[in-house]
């Protein structure tokens, strides 16, 4: 006997494990669907049910073919069955027809009968059919099911593992705190002590504080005193003074001209002030070269320029060729190394113009520059520290004077050296000096300048120079005395020289001899093999 579609429904569930109400609804509203587009797809492409062959004759050989067409049904017992009762209902019908016609209108009933039970049993196998499709489909989600609660349970697992693990860590993270919280509680100890401590401190530094403010009363009474007695033993002495008033008016006098000759030497030895250390120049000196060396740094890693070719005698075209003999070569290194030797190059032309009142003008400072220049030009002039005194007077008069002036002549050898070093770099490269470049170096440059103008108050004789890289074709040799390889080299022939020296002039009275000592070193270039091929900064 067929399975029913409501039997087949009934077991499943029966068989099925419990599920949420919720569930349930949706798993049979999808199973509905899926199995409503199995049945509308088994409709469409099933075949018709085959009907079997009219039968004409009776014989068993036609029988048996009727038999075989009308139960398709592959297991054995059904096809025994259905082979019986065929055989059956045909000997009765053999057996009770009396004529062939009888016999052949039975048949053609049996037929039409054997024919409607080979649809419904068709139709019952389609629906057998889509229902084991409909269960695979089932069963194939049902196993997805399976396999997605495999996963999300192994990724749970994995969640209680971290967890764990998180847990033994938290557990760690928390004795490692409890010992911390320790140490702090034995560290808050100790600072309660040291502050018991500076309170006590406190408290015997204000009893000396009141100690000593006593005292001070108690000697300001005692001073007062002793004042008040003095005062009345002048007045008491006034009277017995009276009669050598005039011999102590003459020595009085007298007094009074050994104090002006005593203060016109204080004065004299006073007015040589604004005198430094090395090691305020030096410093100074250092900050400009390092400003100025990473501002062109980043300048030729950042920026697209060439240096331009000096032709002729010109003076920049000698400088260059003096100082930065290879720089052709268009390398990252000499374009690094032109940049620095201009802009050394401007320094050492304005420190050599001695601008100690500022930039020339109409004003009372280039009035006092003249007049200093006018002492540089005196050959035998000896006392040098004469002309420093009135250096350092002058300055101050007109500091005080003509502060405006002062002002307006540093304003404009501010502006005279940029205006130098922005024709320099655009002579020398093309470089395009935007205003952040220009506001860079304005910035460097100007912290040095008064310290330039400071070199000339100096007792110590000091100068500023850049030593030539090559001199007539042959490269200087390194000296580590008065140089000072920017890549650390020490010893070699001098590529380019980039940044001045600053010298101090000693003079040996006794041995009647005198040397320059270095007190910032020039910055140069070393010719190394790593620089000849290699054109990195």
């Amino acid at each position: 006997m067929p399975v029913t579609r409501s039997q087949t429904k009934q077991q499943r569930e029966q068989s099925a494990p419990y599920e949420p109400p919720q569930q349930i609804r949706a798993t049979r509203l999808a199973s509905k669907r899926r199995q409503d587009e199995q049945d509308e797809l088994a409709i469409v492409i099933s075949p018709p049910p085959r009907r079997p062959e009219a039968l004409t004759n009776n014989s068993p050989k036609s029988r048996k073919r009727v038999r075989d067409e009308v139960f398709i049904d592959d297991s054995p017992e059904p096809r025994k069955r259905a082979r019986s009762d065929s055989l059956t209902r045909v000997e009765e019908i053999n057996e009770s027809s009396p004529t062939p016609s009888a016999n052949i209108a039975q048949l053609e009933m049996e037929k039409s009968r054997l024919e409607r039970a080979q649809y419904e049993q068709n139709e019952e196998i389609e629906q057998l059919k889509a229902l084991v499709r409909r269960l695979e489909g089932e069963k194939r989600e049902l196993a997805y099911q399976n396999r997605d609660l495999r996963d999300e349970t192994q990724g749970l697992k994995q969640q209680i593992r971290e967890h764990e693990e998180d847990n033994e860590n938290f557990a760690e993270d928390m004795s490692g705190l409890e010992k911390e919280n320790d140490h702090l509680r034995e560290l808050i100890g100790k600072l309660e002590k040291e502050k018991n401590l500076l309170e006590e401190q406190k408290q015997v530094q204000k009893k000396r504080y009141q100690l000593q403010s006593e005292r001070n009363r108690q000697l300001a009474e005692q001073h007062k005193e002793i004042t008040t007695k003095a005062e009345n033993e002048i007045q008491e002495l006034k009277h017995d003074f009276k009669k050598d008033l005039q011999e102590a008016e003459r020595e009085r006098e007298s007094l009074l001209d050994e104090i002006s000759e005593l203060k016109g030497s204080i004065v004299g030895v006073s007015r040589l002030g604004k005198q430094f250390g090395d090691g305020k120049f030096k410093s100074s000196i250092d900050r400009v070269y390092h400003g100025i060396r990473n501002c062109f740094l980043t300048i030729v890693k950042s920026r697209e320029f060439d240096l331009k070719p000096q032709r002729g005698n010109g003076t920049l075209a000698k400088l260059l060729s003096a100082q930065v003999p290879d720089y052709q070569d268009q390398t990252v290194n000499d374009k690094l190394h032109v940049c620095m030797t201009v802009v050394s190059m401007v320094l050492v032309d304005f420190a050599n113009q001695h601008l100690v009142f500022g930039h020339p003008s109409k004003d009372l400072p280039t009035a006092a520059w003249v007049v200093y220049q006018k002492f540089s030009e005196i050959d035998n002039l000896t006392d040098e520290k004469s002309v420093k005194q009135w250096l350092a007077l002058t300055d101050e008069i007109i500091n005080k004077a003509a502060p405006e002036a002062m002002k307006k002549a540093k304003e404009g050898s501010r502006k005279h050296i940029m205006d130098m070093i922005k024709k320099s770099l655009q002579a020398a490269t093309t470089l395009k000096l935007t205003d952040d470049i220009l506001a860079i170096i304005t910035r460097l440059v100007s912290g040095c300048l008064e310290d330039l103008r400071l070199l000339e108050f100096q007792e110590w004789k000091y100068k500023i120079e850049m030593i030539p890289a090559r001199v007539e074709g042959e490269h200087t040799p390194f000296d580590l005395d008065s140089m000072e390889d920017i890549y650390a080299e020490e010893s070699g022939l001098v590529k380019a020289s980039v940044f001045p020296l600053l010298s101090r002039l000693e003079i040996d009275e006794e041995a009647g001899s005198q040397r320059w000592t270095a007190i910032s070193k020039a910055k140069v270039v070393v010719m190394t093999d790593s620089l000849a091929t290699n054109g990195s900064a």
